[in-house]
């Protein structure tokens, strides 16, 4: 028999390694880059995505500014940004009620600053987001099925990334993150998350070097950008070392014990963010709002458990009458009370079991349970937030729609699974249509929240409120006297019913007053209740008394423009119209391009005789707010008292566009038109 022969150093094959991915997966190919064709086709699914994404929203453009909008956008005077300086950037990123969320806070002050208060833009721009995170999972899901896992499984991409962006972009339990237009916290957040773990999956492809470095770079940075968006980013870390687990280190648990320093810090990393949010008083931070919360923790932990329950069957039943803006979800006081806390506890600890007994055959089913799982366990544990919303699944929902389109890519042939996600897609598209359909204004939208949640003061008052600024006051006072009953602890409860019955409608001053000290009597610092109430007692001739609220609430809020622009009404109202503009160039000095401030301070100035200054006023208030139907009005009743009925006649057109139930501008058009 002859010996084998020795191979010499000439003979011995050349042996390609890739850095620290263990050796039964390493592959050339791993290191494959996308070609230009295929670059080529990533762009055309971009310009696809975006085009699908806006005719899925486009009848939300003009969904109104709701709840947490309010306090963060409209009527946040550091938000309003007028030039493009460093520090008119940091003071609005860095805005109160959220100066963590900075990029978020900076995206909302350049929307006022290329646009002002206009609704399309602000949607636009989520819109954007949202179709730029459907990309991101579309590459993410690429970047996966190139992964050493993959690879040595012989996996290729398929139909997989394609449909499951798509499916993503166009499931109805994504619109509240995407047409709630603060929400663009959680979209953008959700946004850069994803780009950070797809450039982490690009790095893992790439021997060490300048491109590595590039894509590292990129991968941190995402990370910091959607932490600064919303800190439900803070889980980055761990997505990352889970990823790195399942997907390169093919659950080699010698790597585990290996690195595991490493793991550690980064969860010393999510400590410390976690740290840094709450001001390094997690405790503190924690408890306080409980004390004002109708639930303690234990009951919210508990409640969560049905909760995320529910977030599911959104995502398996995405019907249009289960979602709700703002739910009555009634709490857990107990493990059995009621028995479906329990059930729902047994449901997640079987998923959460099957993903782990199951993550080596079924690997993409795993890492999307344990990634929808610990993307939720900041939202949905021990934190005093609200019990339940429908935006907290965007981020957590996203690697279901690659497991699914996998599963059905997987036990299907081509053709057949191709026809299978594009059927459940074109209903996911006509259900997100029809859920738009509720958002597309703010009467329709609240007429929504209140019959799911009749029960819940908020949507009381809120479709109260809603009815009242449309003139239909009488249908609007059951509302809010309901929303009193339901929390008579609650100061807009109150100040809406108030309003309500001060309206011309109405007409009984009588229980507007009674009911604006209610306001004040169970929030003492109620500051829409106390202007008006203060102007109420003006206008009965009760000065003292009306000054009095009003030196108080520029006392407690002496920098804030809105105070001082509620001021100056008082003093209107009791024809002191010196001190009236005192107070608004003060709200001018603190905002310069407040619009209602503008505005008020033109009305001054007409009274006074002053048209030129009050003209000028008037334009200045259009640069902010250029629909303003009040201000339009005052400009064209201004030129018909000039003998200028032309230009009259376009002002109260503009007005009317602006707001065609316009009354004062209808009646006016009407009387020109028979001068004629």
């Amino acid at each position: 028999m002859a010996k084998k022969k020795k191979k010499t150093a000439e003979q011995k094959p050349e042996q390609t390694v890739v850095s620290e991915v263990p050796a039964p997966v390493r592959s050339e190919l791993v290191l494959l880059r996308l070609g230009r064709s295929q670059g080529a086709k990533c762009l055309l699914f971009l310009a696809l995505l975006i085009c699908f994404a806006f005719l899925l929203y486009s009848r939300t453009l003009n969904a109104p500014f709701v709840f947490d909008d309010g306090q963060n956008i409209r009527d946040n005077a550091q938000m309003r940004v007028y030039h493009l300086s460093p520090s008119e950037l940091f003071r609005a990123a860095t805005a109160k009620p959220s100066p963590k969320r900075m990029v978020a806070n900076l995206t909302f002050a350049l929307n006022y600053y290329f646009g002002g208060y206009k609704l399309p833009g602000f949607h636009a721009v989520n819109i954007l987001v949202h179709a730029l995170t459907a990309f991101g999972l579309f590459l993410l899901a690429c970047a996966l099925l190139r992964s050493p896992w993959a690879m040595s499984r012989g996996l290729k991409p398929g139909l997989i990334p394609w449909f499951a962006a798509l499916l993503f972009l166009a499931h109805p339990a994504e619109t509240q993150a995407v047409s709630y237009i603060v929400q663009r916290m959680t979209s953008l957040a959700t946004m850069f998350f994803v780009f950070s773990v797809y450039f982490y999956a690009r790095l893992r492809e790439l021997r060490p070097g300048w491109a590595r470095a590039l894509f590292m770079a990129a991968c941190a940075a995402c990370g910091l950008l959607a932490f600064g968006s919303k800190q439900i980013a803070a889980t980055l870390p761990a997505v990352l070392i889970l990823y790195e687990w399942f997907f390169v280190q093919d659950l080699d648990l010698k790597w585990l014990r290996r690195y595991g320093p490493w793991i550690a810090g980064a969860i010393l990393v999510m400590v410390v963010m976690a740290l840094v949010y709450t001001g390094f008083h997690p405790w503190q931070l924690m408890n306080a709002p409980y004390k004002v919360r109708d639930f303690t923790l234990p009951e919210r932990v508990l409640t969560q458990f049905r909760v995320v329950v529910h977030y599911i069957s959104l995502l398996v039943l995405p019907l249009p009458s289960r979602m709700n803006l703002d739910y009555a979800f009634p709490k857990s006081t107990g493990l059995f009370t009621p028995v479906s806390t329990f059930l729902c506890l047994v449901f997640i600890a079987g998923l959460l079991t099957s993903a782990a007994w199951t993550a080596k055959r079924h690997r993409l089913y795993s890492f999307a349970v344990l990634w929808f799982f610990g993307n939720l366990v900041i939202e949905s544990t021990v934190l005093p937030l609200e019990m339940i919303f429908d935006h907290r699944i965007y981020l957590p929902s996203l690697m279901l729609f690659v497991a699914f389109s996998a599963a059905v890519s997987g036990k299907l042939p081509t053709k057949k699974a191709a026809a299978v996600l594009v059927a459940v897609l074109l209903a996911l598209s006509a259900l997100t249509a029809l859920r738009n359909e509720t958002w597309k204004d703010e009467l329709s939208l609240f007429a929504d929240v209140v019959k799911k949640s009749p029960e819940k003061a908020r949507p009381n008052y809120t479709y109260c409120a809603v009815l009242y600024e449309h003139d239909r006051v009488p249908e609007a006072i059951p509302y809010c006297e309901k929303a009193t009953r339901l929390n008579p602890l609650d100061p807009k409860g109150w100040f809406s019913l108030a309003r309500a019955c001060e309206h011309r409608s109405t007409s009984r001053p009588d229980l507007a007053e009674k009911y604006y000290r209610k306001a004040l009597e169970v929030s003492p610092h109620h500051p829409k209740s106390s202007n008006a109430l203060a102007l109420l007692l003006a206008g009965q001739g009760k000065a003292a008394e009306a000054l009095a609220l009003t030196y108080d609430a520029v006392r407690t809020e002496p920098q804030n423009p809105v105070v001082q622009l509620n001021a100056s009404q008082i003093m209107l109202v009791l024809n002191r119209p010196k001190e009236a503009e005192l107070r608004l160039k003060a709200a001018l000095d603190l905002d310069p391009g407040y619009a209602r401030a503008h505005t008020n301070l033109g009305i001054v100035y007409a009274k006074q005789g002053k048209t030129d200054l009050a003209e000028r006023e008037w334009n200045a208030a259009l640069t902010g707010e250029e629909d303003d139907c009040v201000t339009l009005h005052n400009l064209g009743n201004l030129m018909e008292k000039q003998g200028r009925t032309a230009e009259a006649l376009v002002y109260y057109k503009k007005a009317l566009r602006a707001r065609p139930d316009f009354g004062p501008s209808l009646d006016a058009v009407r009387r020109l038109a028979r001068s004629r």
